[in-house]
């Protein structure tokens, strides 16, 4: 006979077996956890180069692609504070092409934020382009057959010719031209364009402001103020985020919808119409 003990542990035994190993995986990620956290607060302190190394001791340990992107995005970051700018541009790409909304998790610098979106911009266009690729291809509209409808009985080639050269013939019913619809203007992926162009004007004008109120933080001697100059930049500082991740939404439409319009088709005299 088992006693008691014995049971409870036969049991974990037999749970662990079937099951796995749940304490191996929450270990997993409070490690994860713990290192993200180390990586953080040494980028606050600005010891960039210690933080990627906690970013490389979390990636060891990282599950899924959630815990992927984050890291990417942590290390496009931080790259970019070192001006590795191509690294990080390769950084924030890879974490976009797994995820198209994801989100810088930390307060970055203006141009960090527009090299960020840029990116976004970059995986969008790779999106369009495969999607179009899988598409099955089709005729262009100029060369699908037309059909124009006349009173006319059709002729063949068993018809005998009228010999009558005195008579003139009939004057054959004019058969407008039918023009292939024209190519849709550049009004959308303009219109598009210059919201986005506004978005990260305004949005650069909040990133400075952003900034500004950190210096002011740093210099302020009371608590008080220190806090009130912390709130103004981050709300300056999402307000900067909002219009950035506009600013790129909008230059990706405009991108998409250009690469999306149809091709201008030609007359017969060969003019673009």
């Amino acid at each position: 006979m088992y006693s008691t003990g014995h049971r409870v542990r036969l049991v974990l035994l037999l749970s662990i077996i079937l099951v796995g190993n749940p304490l191996g995986t929450a270990y997993a990620a409070s490690d994860f956890e713990r290192y993200l956290t180390a990586a953080t607060q040494l980028y606050e302190n600005l010891e960039y180069e210690l933080a990627l190394e906690q970013l490389a001791q979390a990636r060891k340990v990282a599950r899924g692609v959630e815990e992927d992107v984050t890291l990417a995005l942590y290390e496009g970051i931080i790259l970019a504070e070192l001006s590795q700018w191509e690294q990080a541009r390769a950084r924030f790409l890879t974490a976009l092409l797994l995820n198209p909304e994801a989100k810088l998790p930390l307060s970055v610098a203006p141009k960090t934020k527009n090299e960020f979106e840029a990116q976004r911009a970059r995986a969008l266009l790779e999106f369009a382009r495969q999607q179009h690729q899988e598409e099955p291809p089709q005729a262009p509209i100029a060369q699908r057959p037309l059909e124009v409808a006349t009173d006319r009985p059709e002729r063949t080639s068993t018809q005998e010719p009228r010999l009558t050269p005195d008579t003139p013939p009939a004057p054959m019913a004019r058969v407008e031209e039918v023009r292939a619809p024209s190519r849709m203007g550049p009004a959308v992926p303009l219109a598009l364009l210059g919201a986005g162009a506004v978005a990260a004007g305004v949005g650069t004008w909040f990133g400075m402001e952003s900034r500004r109120q950190v210096n002011a933080a740093w210099g302020a001697h009371y608590q008080s103020e220190v806090l009130s100059h912390r709130a103004e930049a981050e709300r300056s500082a999402r307000t900067a985020n909002i219009l950035f991740g506009s600013a790129g939404v909008a230059v990706a439409g405009a991108v998409v919808s250009w690469l999306l319009m149809p091709p201008r088709a030609e007359s017969p005299s060969g003019e673009t119409r």
